[in-house]
């Protein structure tokens, strides 16, 4: 046989690596081939530290939470003070005494 893989058959033959194991060891050979052609390619990964990287997303996930927080407080309180007053101190036929005179009607609601 002349294909690569005919440097096989005599290990697994031999008995020194079994034929369940074959799969996996070709998979981790190919793993291991792959990276070290991305290291060679791509310089920058051999600085690269997971760790640093994790802990920068966790950083970033944590300040984005607050500034969401924040923007949902500075928004309440930004349509809290544009909200109209509806009682007490309307002008006569305004939108605000005319809300509050059908709020506080006693009457029948019809549909």
């Amino acid at each position: 046989m002349k294909t690569r893989g005919a440097a096989f058959i005599p290990i697994i033959e031999s008995g020194i690596i079994r034929m369940d194991d074959i799969r996996p060891a070709m998979e981790g050979n190919l793993a291991d081939a792959l990276l070290e052609r991305a290291f060679r390619e791509i310089p920058t990964l051999y600085t690269f530290i997971g760790d640093l990287h994790e802990a920068k997303i966790r950083e970033f996930r944590e300040l984005d939470s607050r500034i969401i927080e924040l923007n949902r407080k500075r928004l309440i309180h930004q349509l809290n003070s544009n909200m109209p007053t509806v009682f007490g101190g309307a002008a006569p036929n305004s939108e605000e005494s005319i809300l509050s005179g059908e709020f506080t009607r006693k009457g029948v609601i019809c549909p």
